[in-house]
């Protein structure tokens, strides 16, 4: 489920969001959400070598630019954004769990 949230964010940083949710067909949010998803993806894959998050900058930037020059269908686009943030959440759980068993 999607709450929302009032953001403040660099000019620049806004304007790179707008840029590449108009270049990919997605909303600003969207846009903001996959930027999220990724950081704590590769974060966390970063801190726990163990963990293997499936994504990373130059695979997403692929399909980014198949996606723009249309090689890869919307349907398609959308499904890999849905598993970019259900491997994030994974790799979100997986930092806690390891939090807390190092707590206990």
């Amino acid at each position: 489920m999607l709450k929302r949230y009032q953001v403040l964010i660099n000019e620049w940083l806004a304007d790179f969001l707008k840029e590449t949710a108009k270049i990919h067909n997605i909303s600003f949010s969207e846009a903001l959400r996959l930027t999220a998803c990724l950081y704590i993806g590769e974060t966390i894959a970063e801190t726990h070598p163990e963990y293997k998050f499936p994504f990373n900058v130059k695979k997403i930037s692929a399909l980014l630019k198949s996606h723009e020059e249309g090689k890869v269908t919307e349907t398609e686009f959308l499904k890999v954004l849905s598993q970019i943030y259900y491997e994030s959440r994974k790799a979100l759980e997986f930092s806690q769990e390891k939090r807390r068993a190092k707590k206990k």
